[in-house]
């Protein structure tokens, strides 16, 4: 990962060291332990800042400065739709989430884990990217996914790359 992904695209705050310094999750208000598991863990145990996700999202949005054909060649096929999901127009790809917009396509991917959620989102059509933290598990209804992406759509009309991250 060091040697093709991080080390290239500059991701220095981005590991899968499971002793590292990290920000304490919460569920239901209370504080939960780190995230340690012996067996394969959610998204590969790698640990990010929310500056690391905005340097990937950069990549994503122009992958031709990427450096190497190799990685240039993920960054784009990462995006290339996989499969359709029938009567919505959305499709998959192989991380992302597509959803088809006027002007371009909207590409997103959210998650949660131990006690946080995150959300990561893209529109490569203008330029903007969203990267989206908070220490709490979803709750139902996923209320900051879902404002999350309403942020995204609504910077559509002014390319840039925000970070918004929330406390409890």
């Amino acid at each position: 990962m060091a040697e093709r992904v991080t080390g290239p695209l500059g991701l220095t705050d981005t590991d899968c060291d499971p002793n590292r310094t990290q920000a304490t999750g919460h569920w239901h208000d209370r504080p939960r332990p780190a995230l340690l598991m012996p067996g394969l863990t959610a998204a590969g145990a790698v640990r990010s800042s929310a500056r690391d996700l905005l340097r990937v999202l950069t990549a994503l949005l122009d992958p031709e400065t990427a450096p190497g054909p190799a990685l240039r060649t993920a960054l784009t096929e990462v995006q290339r739709p996989r499969l359709s999901v029938p009567r919505t127009g959305s499709r998959l790809c192989l991380i992302w989430n597509l959803r088809p917009r006027p002007g371009g396509a909207l590409l997103h991917h959210s998650g949660g884990t131990r006690g946080f959620t995150a959300f990561a989102g893209f529109l490569p059509g203008s330029g903007t990217g969203l990267v989206a933290l908070t220490n709490t598990v979803p709750t139902p209804l996923a209320p900051f996914v879902r404002s999350a992406y309403g942020a995204l759509r609504e910077l559509d009309a002014t390319p840039s790359v925000t970070v918004w991250t929330a406390r409890v």
